[in-house]
């Protein structure tokens, strides 16, 4: 009674135990699955603030009417109270007002360039700088250039010295000062730089064809010692080709004559191997013949000898064991030396040898090494067989014509 109260306290226990297991596995459970719940819908970055936006549109104050670009909407809803709505384009418009025109440069007097002084020539002296500008024109304003200077020079020297001579009278030097067709004096200068403006383009054109008949000389002598050149090189390269393709022919020559001496010494080592195999074949090996090796028995002839050392009739059954104890000897023994040999061979009825005797042998090689092997040889029983005998004698004949 004892041991079944306390078997029972212990189920009881069990029973509790495996309560409490289970009501701590749910725990377990429902507390992962609400921190896995937690994580997926709680984020550690912090909650995202509103932020305004302030949206400014520019308008073009150009008489053209150009569409205004539409104001982009948030899609977040605005935290604060909703901006008013722009007015209308032709509102917009109306309150534009125009820009003022730019203002003009006023001209100053320091802008106004100063009227150039006319230049006063004389009709007379066209004819004579005409011929001299024709051949080229493109430096005559060169030197009327150079040429007034000195002609400006020559003026105010003049009237110095007319000055210098009315010195006493006063009312004189004014006209004398205001009249400036005297300025006219250049024609002897034109016709001190007519001849130059002549002389020069002749002298010029003299150097150029000078210096382009030199060039041009150059260029041939340059272009001949080029040919020359070229052609010593030319010259130059046919020698070392035909010094290559000489050494080239030189080297097949001995080549052709290295193959030669080979082909004639490989045909001379045919020839020799040739003969040495005739005569090796016509003379028997020595060696060979000599030499045992043990090979497997060719032809096995055996008879069954009853104790009286007589044949005897044999029935069917004997036959077949006498043919399987023949078959065994060919597969087993490998007669090492030529010739045949004679062995009566007795059986125990078990199949065990229990006699090797050898008759004949025309090897002792052979004599020597069916007394050794024989004895070792297993054979099946023959049971009842040969008239009941306990033991059985077969004449074996072994030989190795090979």
């Amino acid at each position: 009674m004892q041991g079944y109260s306390s078997s029972f306290i212990s189920f009881e226990n069990r029973q509790s135990q495996q309560a409490a297991w289970w009501i701590i596995s749910f725990a377990v459970v429902a507390s992962h699955v609400l921190l896995l719940l937690f994580g997926a819908f709680w984020s550690a970055a912090a909650p995202k603030k509103e932020t305004k936006r302030v949206v400014v549109t520019t308008i073009t104050l150009n008489p053209k009417v150009q569409e205004v670009a539409q104001i982009p909407r948030s899609t977040t809803p605005p935290s604060t109270l909703p901006l008013p709505p722009a007015p209308p384009k032709e509102e917009l418009i109306a309150k534009a007002e125009p820009l003022p025109p730019a203002p003009a440069k006023p001209i100053l007097k320091e802008d106004i360039a100063p009227p150039l002084p006319p230049v006063l020539t004389k009709p007379v002296a066209e004819p004579l700088i005409a011929p001299a500008s024709a051949p080229e024109p493109a430096e005559v304003p060169k030197r009327e250039t150079k040429a007034v200077k000195p002609a400006e020079k020559k003026i105010e020297a003049k009237p110095e010295k007319k000055a210098a001579k009315p010195a006493p009278k006063t009312a004189t030097p004014e006209p004398k000062k205001v009249a400036p067709a005297k300025k006219t004096t250049p024609a002897p200068a034109a016709k001190k730089q007519a001849e130059p403006i002549v002389k020069k383009p002749a002298k010029e054109e003299a150097n150029k064809n000078s210096l382009a008949e030199a060039e041009k000389k150059r260029q041939k002598e340059a272009a001949a010692a080029k040919e020359a050149a070229l052609a010593k090189e030319a010259a130059a390269h046919k020698e070392a080709e035909r010094l290559r393709q000489q050494e080239i022919a030189a080297a097949q020559e001995v080549a052709r004559k290295k193959q030669q001496e080979l082909l004639a010494k490989a045909k001379e080592n045919l020839t020799k191997a040739g003969e040495t195999r005739n005569k090796m074949s016509a003379v028997p090996s020595l060696a060979l013949e000599s030499s045992s090796i043990p090979r497997q028995i060719e032809s096995l002839q055996i008879d069954a000898l009853p104790t009286g050392s007589t044949p005897a009739q044999l029935n069917a059954r004997e036959i077949s064991y006498r043919d399987e104890v023949a078959q065994r000897l060919k597969l087993n023994l490998r007669l090492p030396d030529h010739g045949s040999v004679k062995v009566k061979l007795t059986l125990d009825r078990s199949g065990k040898v229990s006699q090797v005797t050898i008759v004949a042998s025309e090897s002792q090689k052979n004599k020597q090494y069916i007394e050794k092997t024989l004895p070792t040889l297993f054979f099946p029983s023959f049971g009842n067989q040969f008239e009941g005998a306990s033991q059985y004698t077969f004449l074996v004949t072994l030989n190795n014509d090979y």
